[in-house]
């Protein structure tokens, strides 16, 4: 008897050849899971940071909202400009200490792709601090206001961040507004 009639149908192996293709075939699919897997980690760093920075971006927009929302009046408007008073939690308006929210003066500034926020005491335009609160914007005009710069009852907000390689194609737009509910007075009171 030879060993080809000693073996059953049912207990056919792999051939040499067989089990050749399925080694390379599964070393192909290893291959391209590790390269997936090694470019996923080289662009995750990338990735977070640009999520940080969108996330930054997000409550500074959230922040500038909410002090609209408090105004008590309206300075001057423009679209690159906002000059509002506002309630703000500090002890005074001059310091840096946190405390009960106290009345002063909001000046919300964009040039150059960066916006700075400067306070200063009601009443007056000497800043008491300046601070740079968004970077890495596409436009400066961020204000619109509702009906007119001139006349403002709402004012919306809205930011485009450019992406870190710094085309267009990848910018974050973000946006909210809100009405002037505590106004009393006109532009320039």
């Amino acid at each position: 008897m030879t060993t080809r009639e000693r073996i059953s149908p049912d207990e056919a192996g792999f051939t040499l050849v067989e089990l050749l293709i399925a080694t390379m075939m599964t070393l192909i699919v290893f291959s391209a899971a590790l390269g997936l897997l090694d470019i996923s980690g080289r662009t995750e760093p990338e990735i977070a940071s640009r999520n940080a920075k969108i996330q930054a971006a997000q409550l500074q927009v959230e922040r500038v909202i909410r002090e609209i929302r408090q105004t008590s009046a309206v300075v001057a408007a423009s679209p690159t400009s906002l000059t509002i008073e506002t309630y703000v939690p500090r002890t005074s308006c001059t310091g840096s200490t946190l405390g009960a929210a106290r009345s002063c003066r909001v000046t919300y500034s964009c040039v150059s792709g960066s916006c700075t926020r400067t306070i200063s005491a009601p009443g007056t335009s000497t800043p008491a601090s300046s601070t740079t609160f968004l970077s890495g914007l596409t436009s400066n005009d961020v204000f619109t206001c509702s009906p007119s710069c001139t006349s403002p009852t709402a004012v919306n907000f809205t930011v485009v961040v450019a992406s870190e390689s710094g085309s267009g194609e990848d910018a974050i737009t973000l946006s909210d507004g809100a009405a002037f509910r505590n106004v009393t007075g006109a532009v320039g009171s």
